[in-house]
């Protein structure tokens, strides 16, 4: 489920990108496993870009049925303007500034159910800025934007059991015409009895 609520947000946000919903392009929208700081050098191309990141969770409560957690998002929001710094977060000749797709982001998720039936909807939280280490990135601004959702984790068994547990065997059987030589079997007075039931199993 973690990895479907992140689809889901990437998903949404693709599909706002390609119905011009922003009123610019967003050249990159993906999942993101790294560091913002450390590799934004390798992303300068592609700005500005979207990456979301799980961020961990925390419990809320715990059931027989399994244990419910809010779960944590980061949506990074990566611009860069060849100008200076400021343009990159404000915006300018060379397109939207991080507070421009920060406020868009903000109200896109707003209230979004990534997994209906299954997912709360998604409550926007902190909003920070990441600092860029690299000094060639010095004109790149770069912020995330928490979010969180809450779904419950199902509790599973070790061993598997069926739904419906086996107590009785019932055969029929088609036997070929036989001569009988003798008296006829008296059940009532059977030499032995065997009973087939879900305990001798």
């Amino acid at each position: 489920m973690i990895g479907t609520v992140e689809q889901a947000i990437i998903d949404r946000l693709k599909l706002a990108n390609e119905n011009d919903v922003f009123g610019y392009n967003i050249r990159e929208i993906d999942s993101y496993g790294g560091q913002a700081n450390d590799d934004i050098s390798n992303h300068t191309k592609t700005l500005p870009a979207i990456w979301v990141v799980y961020d961990g969770a925390n419990p809320e409560k715990q059931t027989n049925a399994g244990v419910q957690h809010t779960h944590k998002y980061m949506i990074v929001v990566a611009t860069k303007s060849l100008r200076n710094e400021s343009e990159s977060r404000r915006g300018g000749v060379d397109g939207p500034g991080a507070y421009q797709l920060i406020r868009d982001i903000v109200s896109l998720m707003h209230g979004f159910i990534p997994v209906p039936q299954q997912t709360k909807q998604i409550r926007v939280g902190n909003i920070t800025p990441i600092a860029v280490a690299n000094e060639r990135n010095r004109n790149a601004a770069v912020y995330a934007i928490g979010i969180t959702t809450a779904f419950m984790m199902d509790a599973i068994q070790p061993v598997s059991t069926p739904e419906t547990p086996l107590e009785k065997i019932h055969t029929n059987w088609d036997l070929p015409p036989i001569k009988i030589v003798g008296a006829l079997p008296d059940d009532e007075n059977a030499d032995a009895t065997d009973h087939l039931t879900g305990e001798n199993t």
